[in-house]
């Protein structure tokens, strides 16, 4: 099943990035998100409050299998179409968990790091001779 969501442009770039850092695509890293997200549960006043505080201004498209798809249509959404519902909850799941990914710009400044290294070995004697 294909499904698009709208989500927020500051988390879509944090799920490429992460995507980017784990060697996968965004719409596995949303899908794992979602597959977290389903076994949690929402109110509509949480719904409500997240609709004034989330801006979802990017949009996505990612695929599910059909045991997730189901999982899916048996969600009460309160009136909201899928695409604001779900990109409310994995924008959420995401701003949420931001500290828990290490971002790709932080491996970066470790990767160019240029500073020396030294590494101390001790030496058998015997060895040394030969």
């Amino acid at each position: 099943m294909r499904l698009t969501i709208s989500i927020n442009r500051e988390i879509n770039e944090l799920i490429g990035k992460i995507a980017e850092q784990m060697g996968t695509s965004k719409r596995n890293v949303i899908a794992f998100a979602l597959a977290e997200i389903l076994q949690k549960g929402y109110s509509f006043e949480q719904l409500e409050a997240l609709r004034e505080k989330i801006n979802l201004d990017s949009q996505t498209t990612i695929f599910l299998t059909e045991e997730m798809a189901q999982k899916i249509e048996q969600i009460d959404r309160f009136g909201l179409s899928k695409r604001t519902f779900f990109g409310l909850l994995v924008s959420d799941y995401f701003k949420k968990n931001e500290k828990d990914f290490p971002l790709a710009g932080d491996i970066e400044a470790k990767n160019n790091d240029l500073s020396r290294d030294y590494i101390n070995t001790n030496m058998d004697e015997e060895l040394k001779k030969k």
